[in-house]
């Protein structure tokens, strides 16, 4: 990888570093990381900026279309995942810091308590893509799909929701502009933001799509 001066090394994350000014008094440029989960923007203390959400209604049909292709499903909500049954991949999820995890049995029965902003599907890789094409043609703009640096994941996002546009409206919030920003990532779900900031870093294990429009390695 390159260096980036007092940024180096560079963190392996998915988040933009704004260094023309900490938008949190008196804290370090670390405390300064806005981290854009695609749906939400959240501030380096904790602090939802803002959020979107996913329409019930669609939430259900996709839900059940590929619960009945075999996919498991995994529904998110600010601060807890749903499983609709214990599965191994709770384990992963847990590995990377989600202990908040719930079995509740069927997913749909849960979409009326609080607004979901994720949901993901998981299966064989070749399945996989074929249930992002199957969903992307049924949905026509109702939702956004994308994939992240997981083989055999899918997530389902509301409709424009990405980690670019997550980051544009912050930083006009902010008056910040986007040539103060460092941006990292490694999935194709980056690639907008990296694209906006003023410097796109690609970790080493990005994906190559996301390698091909970051400014560094």
């Amino acid at each position: 990888s390159q260096s980036l001066g007092r940024y180096d090394p560079i963190p392996t994350l998915a988040a933009p570093v704004i260094w023309e000014e900490c938008p949190l008094p008196d804290r370090e440029i670390a405390d300064c990381r806005i981290d854009l989960l695609n749906d939400f923007e959240l501030l380096g203390d904790g602090t939802i900026r803002n959020q979107q959400s996913i329409d019930q209604a669609v939430a259900r049909q996709v839900i059940t279309f590929a619960e009945d292709r075999g996919f498991m499903v995994t529904l998110h909500r600010e601060d807890e995942i749903l499983f609709k049954s214990e599965h191994s991949l709770r384990d992963n999820y847990e590995s990377h810091g989600e202990t908040n995890i719930q079995i509740v049995g069927p997913l749909q029965n849960r979409l009326h308590e609080r607004p979901v902003h994720k949901i993901a599907f998981h299966g064989d890789e070749k399945r996989v893509r074929a249930l992002q094409w199957q969903l992307n043609m049924q949905l026509n703009g109702q939702a956004s799909l994308t994939r992240v640096g997981v083989e055999g994941m899918l997530e389902l996002l509301p409709p424009g929701a990405s980690k670019g546009k997550a980051l544009r409206a912050l930083l006009k919030d902010m008056a910040i502009k986007p040539e103060n920003v460092l941006a990292m990532g490694d999935a194709e779900n980056d690639i907008e933001m990296l694209q906006l900031a003023g410097i796109g870093v690609a970790v080493g294990n990005a994906s190559p799509a996301l390698k091909a429009v970051a400014d560094r390695q």
